[in-house]
């Protein structure tokens, strides 16, 4: 590789300093230049032999960038990332992101810590003092309430980082990520993520059903019991449409859509339904409930959605779970998607589990939505117990074997 070095000092306006200069050649075979005027000849030299480093380490590409600042490195993001997904006629995902929204809430949150720091002063103390500043904040809850930020929610923002930093390596507009040199649990804690063992009982769903004998938890009530009885996800069931549901041939909804896979492609599966899902969507359908449809932000959920809701049911739900005395549990509306999962699984198939949840693979099915409850626990213990006894009985019957003696051949 071609270029030069060289310290120059230089008056302007009456005023002494040093010109650094480094002339090299680019991929493209045109030579260019770049200076560093510092105030002494030292720093001059020092500065330029950084750009110099830049050059033999990741070539001529690391100094053409104009990507130097983290505002820069939101602004390439959100242009050329994190921009609403586009898929094919397959399903495919082409380019883009799913739900681009939270990504951009990501980045409002990073470019009001960060704003024009540059990306190679980005150290470890930083990302810390990120996560604590995160955890210290707080977001506006049912009736203005202000609720803080879970530990959950800044993982899912650290990672989001994470990747936008490593965006920057493959670019090679920084050397190396600060995550790279962050040690275990100084950013990401493992209790940040928690696996979910929490499965609902059949009497707290008995009490929660009941808190939503209302018109105003209508919606929620026939909400909770097709997810309690089919696993469907939220997102799947609020971009439920009637042209989905069939309610011929014991009743089917046709065509859950998910983007769960790995590439973020579209997947769909159907889910036969059960005689109290049946009522609760013929309810839904022929008879609209008061809280749903109604115009949010100036905008009205269209009228073939099943259940009349675009965003969430937050207000609902916290109401229910309060009237029915189960706030304590902490009960997310994902954590109904492992109920049917467990309280099938002795009598029903992985394979057959997995399918109807729509997982690819029965291993995700087995580790995260099958939880082990009491009962499962104690029939094993039963089953061990069992064991042992047939065991001390079998050998109890036994004969014992006589002693043979050696014969010492001398």
């Amino acid at each position: 590789m071609k270029y030069s070095l060289n310290v120059y000092k230089r008056t302007r306006n009456g005023k002494v300093f040093y010109d650094g200069m480094l002339r090299y050649y680019d991929e493209d075979g045109k030579r260019r230049t770049i200076h560093r005027e510092r105030a002494t000849k030292s720093a001059a030299r020092d500065d330029i032999q950084l750009e110099l480093d830049k050059l033999q380490e990741r070539g001529p590409k690391a100094l053409q960038t104009k990507v130097t600042t983290f505002e820069q490195l939101a602004a390439h993001c959100e242009t050329k990332i994190y921009f609403e997904a586009e898929f094919n006629d397959a399903g495919e995902r082409l380019a883009g992101v799913r739900c681009a929204s939270t990504y951009k809430a990501h980045l409002k949150h990073f470019r009001a810590f960060f704003r024009q720091t540059k990306l190679k002063d980005i150290l470890v103390a930083d990302l810390t003092l990120y996560r604590a500043h995160r955890l210290r904040s707080t977001r506006r809850g049912p009736n203005n309430t202000k609720v803080n930020i879970k530990p959950s929610s800044v993982a899912r923002e650290l990672t989001t980082l994470r990747a936008m930093l490593n965006e920057a390596v493959r670019n090679g507009w920084i050397k190396h990520s600060p995550f790279e040199f962050a040690r275990k649990n100084e950013v990401f804690r493992s209790s940040d993520r928690r696996k979910r063992n929490l499965v609902l009982s059949i009497e707290d769903e008995i009490k929660f059903l009941e808190a939503c004998q209302t018109e105003d938890r209508r919606h929620l009530r026939a909400l909770v019991i097709v997810a309690l009885d089919t696993g469907a996800r939220f997102g799947e069931l609020i971009n439920l449409k009637k042209s989905q549901i069939d309610f011929t041939n014991g009743g089917w909804i046709i065509g859950l859509l998910n983007y769960k896979d790995n590439g973020g492609d579209r997947q769909v599966r159907d889910a036969s339904m059960t005689s109290r899902v049946r009522e609760a969507l013929l309810d839904v359908i022929n008879n609209p409930p008061k809280k749903a449809f109604k115009v949010m932000r100036g905008k009205k959920p269209s009228d073939d959605l099943v259940f009349g809701i675009t965003s969430n049911v937050r207000s609902a739900w916290e109401g229910a779970l309060r009237d029915a005395g189960l706030t304590h549990l902490g009960l997310h509306f994902h954590d109904l998607r492992h109920v049917p999962g467990t309280r099938v699984q002795d009598m029903l198939g992985l394979p057959t589990i997995s399918k109807a949840l729509g997982h690819k693979d029965p291993k995700t099915t087995a580790q995260i939505y099958i939880n082990q409850e009491r009962q499962h626990l104690t029939n094993f213990s039963n089953a061990v117990e069992q064991a042992q006894q047939s065991g001390y009985a079998q050998a109890k019957t036994r004969k014992p074997e006589t002693d043979q003696e050696s014969t010492l051949v001398s």
